[in-house]
């Protein structure tokens, strides 16, 4: 198998003939791909004094209807100071398409994320020390697979998103000051601070 492409075994929910829910085994590929325009924007900014402040992010897209799957997409924040005011900036550098958001998609994502500069311009392996991801399980199980030890952020979006979820989960089951004591460790664990 190519290092950009990977099978892997998935139980994955269908709808069956009648209309019920089955699970089913298979096997689905991973395939990670870039362009040489997103390779060498990725190069010259890595390259420039402001290496220290990129963040390393993995953010999954929408299902597909045809064909089915997701694609993960992995980039790159600068944070640009002016004097005043801090901008981000993301950049998506490379995507992995995969059946799902799940640990073996984000943690080979992440490789060529790491590697790809190394193996096409002969730089160093980039190390983030900072990753903002989608509060995804999968895609954080994915990171930390890769054994960067850095700082795991999530993006507000998400961040609320997950809050406005957890409470309709709270307010269903009468069980409020337990979700808004996850919350706010989900909060304290992933707020990005500048």
């Amino acid at each position: 198998a190519s290092d950009v492409y990977k099978r892997q075994e998935l139980e994955l929910q269908e709808i069956g003939e009648d209309g019920a829910k089955v699970k089913k085994v298979d096997t689905y590929p991973i395939v990670v791909w870039t362009t040489k325009r997103q390779l060498l924007i990725f190069k010259d900014l890595m390259e420039s004094e402001d290496e220290k402040l990129a963040m390393f992010v993995f953010d999954g897209t929408g299902r597909y209807d045809c064909g089915g799957g997701i694609v993960l997409n992995l980039g790159v924040v600068i944070s640009e100071w002016d004097g005043n005011v801090i901008t981000r900036r993301c950049y998506n550098v490379m995507h992995v398409w995969s059946q799902t958001e799940n640990m073996d998609a984000t943690n080979l994502g992440g490789a060529h994320l790491e590697t790809a500069l190394n193996k096409y311009y002969e730089m160093s392996r980039i190390i983030p020390k900072v990753t903002c991801n989608d509060a995804s399980k999968g895609i954080i199980a994915g990171i930390q697979k890769r054994n960067w030890n850095c700082v795991m952020t999530s993006c507000y979006p998400h961040i609320k998103r997950y809050v406005k979820k957890n409470k309709n989960n709270a307010i269903k089951g009468n069980g409020a000051v337990e979700v808004v004591l996850a919350d706010l460790d989900f909060l304290y664990k992933r707020a990005i601070t500048d």
